[in-house]
């Protein structure tokens, strides 16, 4: 059967969907799912990160069920006002969370099946564009796996708030499809792509922007020769954008109105406390010690003076390889002509990585710092949440090149070496126990419901004894509180404000009645949990 024959057949039409849906299930069983093991007995991450961003999931559950009745002023850091401005606010992931609540999944089991859910809709929306670009579904499969389950998420997997990033593909994709006809239809998605994606995490917005300022640019320059540009230029065409613009900055106002009071009670973050987690050189070649094969580069970026764990931004060689060959191929006659998707894709790559790459104490990434909002990024290697479409895209795409000069089926092996090359021991993944954490609060609601509550306001979890991380008792009690309905002093979050730092290292008393003078409450106001 010849390969025009084999398309108009039914089994292609059929492999259409099973080749992805095999892949998915592939990459889930070694990353996610591996993860979280199939009775779904552990959680993603450690006692720290993934059960506070499990709080503002289950927070927002019970905003919406009208058990919290205000959603930016949570239970927790008594009795500071919008505290939830503190940190990501996961809105726009949350109606996925609370569709588990509402079947009545609880809180824990919910968090897993969010963060599951999540990694297969990174999949098939990354997969979905590349088939629009490339028009093949093992292409679009590889370009997809290599978004949602790179290697390279090992090291965020403890940061679930970085993981509903599945809006950035199409975003990407509709500016793709603006510069080719110039529709204003492609400017309003665009827009409402990167309002939502602030909803769903004030990181993963300003990340996206990074990409589509320099690619937008890019863009827009190789155009100047398309006699439709003169289309962009009309004052129509321009006030239309404008006022589309405008809307997605309404849109946005109610969530950016609340980060905005934050900032003038916090400040600007400081760069000094940011320079050191810009990414180097070797952070693009620093791997996971969970990878299979890439495991022994696991080792050389380990350094003292920044949270290494961090900047562990492998994504395997095959990406790496496209990029190389890419270059090299830039040389040849017509290409960049030919392959003008593969060229601007590869240019805005190339950018965005200069403006996010130290070497020594110089970075570009200072002036990016400086624009307004972009502050918001105090742990840069988190870029590549996004950076990684742009690699899938130039691997799709250079794949797609290839098999257009030979039309043969020896390509579709690559998909094989991708998941080779993104293989995993999912038990290497930091991971607790689901059972042990929630018996950790059991007794603590207890006591909550167990004493006398006249007179109190709320209460602050404070055990006599531990010899466990501070931010662990915080969580302990913040969770508490959420189960018990109860406000509590205890607090974590990606910042604090005045005052609550000294509750936060001097985990007694005397931290506790400095919080409390501070903010003038009354010492017999407060339950003491211990």
């Amino acid at each position: 059967m010849e390969i025009n024959d084999f398309k108009k057949s039914g089994v292609h039409n059929i492999l259409n969907w099973i080749i992805p849906l095999i892949t998915c299930i592939i990459g889930l069983h070694f990353t996610i799912i591996g993860i979280c093991q199939y009775d779904l007995s552990k959680i993603p991450g450690d006692l720290g990160d993934a059960r506070f961003n499990m709080y503002i999931l289950e927070h927002g559950y019970l905003y919406i069920n009208h058990i919290d009745h205000t959603f930016w002023n949570a239970p927790f850091m008594y009795p500071f006002q919008n505290v939830i401005a503190l940190s990501d606010n996961l809105l726009g992931s949350m109606p996925i969370y609370a569709l588990f609540r509402f079947l009545s999944f609880d809180r824990e089991t919910s968090f897993q099946l969010w963060f599951i859910v999540i990694c297969i809709l990174n999949f098939f929306v990354s997969f979905y564009t590349i088939k629009k670009l490339t028009n093949n579904s093992i292409i679009a499969s590889i370009g997809g796996y290599l978004f949602a389950f790179s290697i390279f998420l090992f090291c965020q997997f403890n940061h679930a708030q970085v993981f509903p990033r599945f809006i950035s593909p199409l975003v990407i994709y509709w500016i793709i499809k603006y510069f080719k006809k110039f529709q204003l239809k492609f400017i309003l998605l665009i827009t409402l792509g990167i309002v939502f994606q602030f909803y769903c995490a004030m990181y993963l917005g300003f990340i996206l922007l990074i990409v589509i300022m320099p690619m937008f640019i890019i863009f827009f320059i190789s155009n100047f020769s398309n006699a439709l540009i003169f289309e962009f230029f009309k004052r129509s065409n321009l006030l239309k954008i404008f006022l589309i613009f405008i809307s997605g900055l309404i849109m946005l106002l109610p969530l950016i109105n609340h980060y905005l009071n934050i900032f003038k009670i916090i400040g600007p973050r400081n760069f000094n406390n940011v320079l050191l987690t810009v990414p180097i050189l070797s952070s693009y070649f620093f791997s996971s010690n969970a990878s299979l094969l890439w495991h022994f580069l696991s080792y050389h970026g380990i350094r003292d003076n920044c949270a290494w764990w961090d900047q562990e931004l492998f994504i395997g060689a095959l990406p790496w390889l496209a990029f190389i060959s890419t270059l090299i191929l830039f040389a040849k006659k017509r290409f960049m002509i030919e392959n003008k998707k593969l060229t601007l894709i590869t240019l805005t790559l190339i950018t965005c990585i200069l403006l996010t790459i130290r070497f020594g104490d110089f970075t570009l990434f200072k002036f990016v710092f400086k624009i307004p909002g972009f502050s918001a990024i105090g742990t840069v290697p988190r870029i590549m949440n996004v950076f990684l479409f742009l690699f899938s895209l130039l691997l799709s795409l250079l794949l797609n090149y290839i098999i257009k000069k030979n039309r043969n089926f020896w390509f579709s092996l690559i998909l094989l070496f991708i998941i080779i090359d993104n293989l995993s021991i999912p038990s290497k993944a930091g991971a607790f126990n689901k059972e042990e954490s929630q018996e950790r609060l059991e007794p603590i609601v207890l006591q909550l419901d167990s004493v006398n509550w006249n007179g109190k306001n709320a209460f602050a979890y404070m055990p006599k004894q531990h010899n466990e991380n501070d931010f662990k008792i915080q969580l302990d009690g913040m969770l508490a509180s959420q189960l018990a309905h109860k406000p509590c002093i205890n607090g974590y979050s990606s910042t604090s404000p005045k005052g609550f730092d000294e509750f936060w290292s001097e985990y007694n008393e005397h931290g506790l009645y400095y919080w409390l003078d501070l903010n003038h409450i009354d010492h017999s106001s407060i339950l003491l949990i211990h």
